[in-house]
């Protein structure tokens, strides 16, 4: 792990472990959209000085490594900051039986409880909603990928276009794919 990703998951447990309410969650998050804006500048920076470099050279070599660092932590900042916002929408307007239960019950469980269970549902919610959504493209994956090991033509067209789909993935989908297409040779 990078040392700039470990630090954004410092950050992000030191800011979230003491939200006991929505108005600290909120001063959370624009901590957080605080130090993105200043990786976003670093980005800035460093690709403007890369501009600058000779291709090939340490110096370049370096500076695409801590830019690459910088994206990664900037996507993880955007992740956590999408996260917060489906965490704070779900303890607002619950839309699982989970959390329909515990904002019913919410309001007689004392204040210092009230606002961590409800967060903590929602956050439970988020979290699963993410794991469902996850393993329903992992099988769209190995359903491509099981169509692509029973079909040699369409095999041979998608492999033709396999430049294209890996260029339009994100970085979670091309994890996935690749875990697929590990776990496919590894029982080969």
């Amino acid at each position: 792990m990078t040392t700039i990703r470990f630090a954004v998951l410092v950050l992000s447990m030191l800011f979230l472990s003491a939200c006991t309410s929505l108005e600290q969650l909120d001063a959370a998050r624009e901590k957080i959209r605080d130090l993105q804006t200043q990786v976003q500048a670093d980005i800035a920076r460093i690709e403007q000085a890369r501009a600058d470099l000779p291709p090939g050279t340490p110096q370049a070599r370096d500076a695409d490594a801590a830019l690459a660092d910088l994206q990664a932590a900037d996507q993880a900042l955007s992740a956590m900051l999408q996260r917060l916002d489906a965490v704070v929408a779900e303890s607002e307007h619950p839309s699982d039986p989970i959390s329909q239960m515990v904002g019913m019950i919410a309001p007689w469980l004392p204040e210092p409880a009230r606002t961590p269970a409800l967060l903590g549902s929602a956050l439970l919610v988020s979290l699963w909603r993410g794991y469902r959504l996850r393993e329903g493209f992992r099988s769209v994956v190995e359903g491509f990928d099981r169509a692509m090991k029973d079909d040699p033509a369409f095999s041979k067209a998608f492999r033709r276009n396999a430049q294209t789909f890996r260029a339009i993935q994100t970085p979670a989908a091309r994890r996935l794919v690749d875990q697929v297409q590990r776990r496919r040779h590894a029982g080969a």
